[in-house]
């Protein structure tokens, strides 16, 4: 550090940590931005309809097993999982 009388102590590199401070923050809202989207992606696909057709059994089954994935990885809470299958199940 490097003492300046008139504003005090001071870094002697302060482009180096302006520009580690700012590889900082783009890759906290980079990783953040993932995070968010992951989620969103995850609600919307519980949101659809889930009512099968006539006969789409199997479809059924797909999204059941879809959703203990997604349950058991932990990308959903307890709680989101017993609605999304109660709302399957309708």
């Amino acid at each position: 550090m490097l003492l300046r009388p008139d504003f005090g102590f001071t870094f002697a590199r302060p482009g180096l940590m302006r520009t580690a401070a700012g590889a900082a923050v783009i890759a906290g809202t980079g990783a953040a931005t993932a995070r968010a989207m992951s989620r969103r992606s995850k609600r919307k696909a519980l949101e659809q309809p889930a009512a099968p057709a006539p006969g789409a059994g199997d479809a059924l089954v797909a999204r059941l097993q879809e959703l203990a994935s997604l349950h058991d990885a932990g990308d959903l809470t307890d709680d989101e999982f017993t609605r999304a299958k109660a709302r399957l199940l309708a």
